[in-house]
């Protein structure tokens, strides 16, 4: 292909381009890097949009090199965001490389460096620095150190140095100021356009739900909320517009499992509303119940306070449950309570006490290898230790002891609300011959 044909293509290609050109063969790197060349990357240098002209202290293709490829220039690790690129310093960097090539100013070489040409020249020397506290380019420390060692001996030559370096300096931190705007409005640019295809995405996703039936659903949620919701989403993450064959095969699963979703939370918030004031006036009722009927006769021996029983056990029971879970129409009312649920409760709360201590009495026979013949272990065992670092008390008063309720159940379990919780058990109850208190167990050791 003639050259002048090979140099009307190359006019028309951006920077990266011609970067990707020059890595692909020798031939066509000679012609790139030839200096006579260069003009093919000044006109794609001014193919970019506000980019500043091509600094003094660069050439056209270092300069591309610097701001459109996508490597550090220390250990080649992809660092492709225009922040990774440090123009003062005429380099880019991944993370890894910045903290290790730029060095503040307790740095042993800046400080030896910078003893050695006070001791010179009166003017302190002037450094390209980044960010604060201000850092320091290791490597150009280090041409620095070679260059005014060179002139070793000749001070008006390292003050001179010490004055071009400054010059540099000043004509760095002009340009960098320049290039600092572009690159702002570059990332502006940028993330509006990634809002303009996320916000694409999203109405694609709602447009092809609605497709799928779910519409009504979607009028339903709170646009602000629903936006927020899906914008969590991994399927929101996948770059690219929406497209039938590709992306929405891909993602129709999770966007369905997503509105899914949406509605259990909707219809249990719905529940919740309707349910919470139900439980309020079933709570109110049980506690007077408990205040006037409380069958506490049959356990003289053993007193059990009515609080015991507490309204999260009253709400597993199934009984309870059918009465308070019913359509709106037939809500129960402070009438509906007495009529369904006085004649039950009675049997209720013995049928649960008997329960909770038969759970507790085959706790205690693994505790005590065998018993008397007719003797009931609950009648034997003086104490007990609530968890694992709790403190003896007494086992009339750790049997109903509140902690072995530790969280509320008014939904149905599996509930995914964190304040759901667990029924009345003894998995918290740890019962030890040995922690009985020492006057009761001397007592009985001498009869």
């Amino acid at each position: 292909m003639p050259l002048d044909v090979i140099g009307l293509i190359f006019a028309i290609l951006d920077p990266r381009d011609l970067l990707s050109l020059a890595r692909t063969s020798k031939g066509l790197r000679a012609i790139l890097m030839t200096k006579s060349n260069k003009w093919y990357w000044v006109y794609a240098l001014t193919h970019v949009e506000g980019l500043p002209q091509c600094p003094p202290f660069l050439n056209e293709p270092s300069y591309a090199s610097l701001v459109f490829s996508k490597y550090c220039h220390n250990c080649l690790k992809r660092a492709p965001l225009v922040d990774r690129v440090f123009i003062i310093f005429s380099a880019r960097y991944c993370k890894e490389c910045e903290n290790e090539r730029l060095v503040t100013q307790e740095h042993e070489q800046f400080q030896l460096l910078l003893g050695e040409i006070e001791d010179v020249v009166s003017e302190r020397p002037k450094f390209t620095s980044y960010g604060y506290p201000a850092r320091y380019h290791l490597p150009e420390l280090v041409a620095f150190s070679k260059s005014w060692n060179a002139r070793a001996g000749n001070a008006e030559a390292q003050t001179q140095l010490v004055r071009d370096f400054a010059a540099s300096v000043k004509s760095r931190n002009q340009f960098a100021k320049l290039f600092r705007v572009w690159a702002l409005r570059k990332k502006q640019a940028r993330n509006k356009e990634l809002r303009d295809e996320r916000e694409a995405k999203k109405n694609a996703i709602i447009e092809r739900l609605r497709t799928l039936g779910w519409g009504d659903e979607l009028d339903q949620m709170d646009s602000s909320s629903r936006d927020r919701s899906l914008g969590r989403e991994p399927l929101f993450k996948k770059r690219g517009p929406l497209t039938d064959r590709v992306v929405w095969a891909n993602v129709q699963d999770e966007a369905v499992a997503w509105i899914e979703l949406q509605r259990d939370k909707r219809l249990r918030r719905l529940r919740d509303k309707v349910m919470d004031p139900r439980f309020r006036l079933c709570e109110r009722f049980l506690q007077i119940w408990a205040a006037d009927y409380w069958p506490i006769d049959e356990y003289d021996d053993l007193p059990i306070p009515s609080t015991a029983l507490q309204f999260r056990d009253y709400l597993l029971m199934p009984e309870i449950r059918s009465v308070l879970d019913v359509p709106d129409n037939v809500a129960g009312t402070w009438e509906v309570l007495r009529e369904k649920l006085g004649p039950l409760l009675p049997g209720l709360v013995r049928e649960w006490i008997e329960s909770c201590k038969e759970e507790l009495r085959a706790k205690l026979e693994v505790v005590f290898s065998s018993f008397q013949e007719g003797v009931d272990p609950m009648r034997l065992v003086t104490t007990a230790q609530l968890a694992a670092r709790g403190h003896a008390k007494p086992m009339s008063v750790i049997l109903w002891h509140g902690r072995l309720s530790l969280w509320e159940a008014i939904a149905d379990p599996p509930s995914p609300d964190w304040q759901a919780r667990v029924q009345w058990d003894t998995e918290r109850i740890m019962v030890n011959p040995g922690i009985s208190p020492l006057k009761a167990r001397a007592l009985i050791e001498a009869c």
